[in-house]
């Protein structure tokens, strides 16, 4: 069986703890999905689809099992109903993770679940929601992080150490803002703060985004 992996980096030789291609299937690796790729393959994997949502016209008319990572964009706001596509988060520093997590409809979920048992594929279903959990939860202790910068708390190195050492993360919040991107964090916490304002982005945060 094929896979139509779509990236803009290299092919990864592992994915959610397993190595890469699974068992079994082989892949095919482009940086953008066409009709013909999608006819020709059994799975797609999108780990880039938040940059380029105009994807999900193509996914939605191919009929090819569709995993888009989308931390920011929602199923029903994708208007996806019955296709049988899903999403997940692939953000730096959650892709390393054994246990995926998902949002899909049951029909979806009907479709992949049993290629993820094939693939041996851990996985957990959250509300179809921006940032799923994990997610939601890094980004504001993020913000969080930036504001207490702003305030002059602490500095980074110390802030960073301080949450290490205080509640055993194996991050700082400033050492998983390098690693994931300040812009991603931002765009999250601006599409929360459109229905919970306590998801603003602190200015100190908005500032490294734009830096980018």
């Amino acid at each position: 069986m094929q896979i139509l992996l779509i990236s803009n980096e290299q092919q990864p030789d592992q994915l959610w703890g397993n190595p890469f291609p699974f068992d079994g299937w082989s892949v095919t690796v482009a940086k953008e999905p066409t009709a013909e790729l999608l006819h020709a393959c059994g799975f797609c994997i999108d780990l880039s689809f938040d940059e380029a949502i105009h994807r999900v016209h193509i996914y939605k008319t191919s009929g090819t099992p569709v995993m888009i990572n989308s931390c920011v964009y929602t199923l029903e706001e994708l208007q996806i109903t019955n296709e049988p596509i899903l999403r997940f988060n692939h953000w730096p520093s959650f892709r390393e993770r054994a246990k995926l997590e998902i949002a899909a409809h049951e029909s979806a979920l009907a479709v992949v679940e049993p290629v993820f048992q094939q693939w041996k594929i851990q996985f957990e279903i959250t509300a179809d929601v921006p940032g799923f959990v994990s997610a939601r939860i890094i980004s504001m202790i993020i913000n969080e992080a930036f504001l207490a910068l702003d305030e002059q708390v602490s500095i980074h190195k110390e802030i960073d150490t301080a949450m290490k050492l205080g509640t055993n993360y194996p991050k700082g919040p400033f050492e998983w803002c390098d690693m994931i991107g300040a812009a991603k964090i931002c765009s999250l916490l601006e599409k929360l703060s459109l229905t919970q304002p306590r998801y603003l982005p602190a200015a100190l945060l908005k500032q490294k985004a734009h830096e980018q």
